[in-house]
């Protein structure tokens, strides 16, 4: 039986619809509910500019973790295109959502991370080379003061451009080989920013 849910992030407008998908599998469903759960306590609570921490950062953290996993193992399956978007936005999003608690975390990022959080919703709508060119060699964001702010920064672009790898791939044919590289990033500058927090 095929389960839909038609999801609306905070702060979207049509464009960011981007982020709104028909989700398909149970598993995927329950991640995505977590991550809007986390997404909405976190955006109401930076509406005034100031950080507040998620209800729950650890959950926070093993939907990044579990989504991460599940986008290599679709990478090696060579799976498809819409499966590869779904997975890497909801990749993306979760690490959106811990911001607020990482910008707590690591005051000596507070305005490099609040410059990341309030981009993110025009961010999601760039292609693969405006991130590139705004993200990654641009001024996109101001200079961060410590290491953990660019690997916090990586764990939330990578993913973005694994997504704008899919929806570019003209063919059907998503170029796995660039993707898988970028997820393996992502997932080791998580590794580091959660290293960080333990020594806290």
């Amino acid at each position: 039986m095929r389960h839909f849910l038609y999801i609306q992030f905070p702060g979207c407008d049509n464009e960011c619809s981007l982020l709104s998908q028909l989700l398909y599998r149970p598993s995927l469903m329950k991640l995505f509910l977590l991550v809007l759960a986390l997404l909405t306590i976190s955006a109401c609570g930076d509406s005034v500019g100031k950080p507040q921490p998620t209800a729950d950062s650890n959950s926070a953290a093993q939907v990044y973790l579990g989504m991460s996993e599940r986008l290599l193992s679709e990478l090696r399956l060579q799976g498809r295109a819409p499966e590869l978007e779904h997975i890497s936005t909801a990749l993306a999003v979760a690490m959106y959502a811990q911001i607020p608690d990482l910008r707590l975390r690591f005051p000596e990022c507070d305005a490099y991370l609040q410059s990341l959080y309030q981009g993110f919703d025009s961010s999601v709508q760039l292609t693969h080379a405006e991130l590139s060119e705004q993200y990654r060699n641009g001024d996109a964001l101001p200079n961060f003061e410590a290491p953990i702010c660019y690997h916090i920064k990586e764990a939330t672009v990578l993913p973005l451009l694994i997504r704008a790898i899919v929806r570019e791939s003209q063919t059907g044919a998503v170029n796995t080989v660039s993707a898988r590289r970028h997820a393996l990033k992502a997932q080791a500058h998580f590794n580091i920013i959660q290293q960080q927090l333990q020594r806290k």
